[in-house]
């Protein structure tokens, strides 16, 4: 609970419209990271004491998918656009 409320502080305190919107998009993606990882962990070795390997390795498989969908996928926010053009220009 303390984390959401300095989270909340931060966000207020984080300046413009857009530097809102992109640190909150960040520490959401962040959040969703970590989720996706603890609750694969805990469903593939809930599978594997069921014994029901095919759901084990296909759930480990499904969130090394995820995690790396959201760890390394592209995420350019206007603002890194816009310096890109601005160097470009340069």
């Amino acid at each position: 609970m303390r984390f959401l409320f300095r989270l909340l502080n931060d966000i207020k305190l984080a300046g413009n419209a857009r530097q809102k919107y992109v640190f909150f998009h960040k520490t959401v993606k962040h959040i969703l990271k970590y989720l996706i990882l603890f609750s694969g962990v805990i469903f593939s070795l809930l599978f594997f004491y069921k014994e029901q390997l095919v759901f084990a390795f296909a759930t480990i498989i499904l969130t090394v998918i995820l995690y790396g969908i959201l760890a390394f996928g592209t995420t350019k926010t206007q603002t890194d656009t816009e310096n890109n053009e601005q160097n470009h220009i340069l």
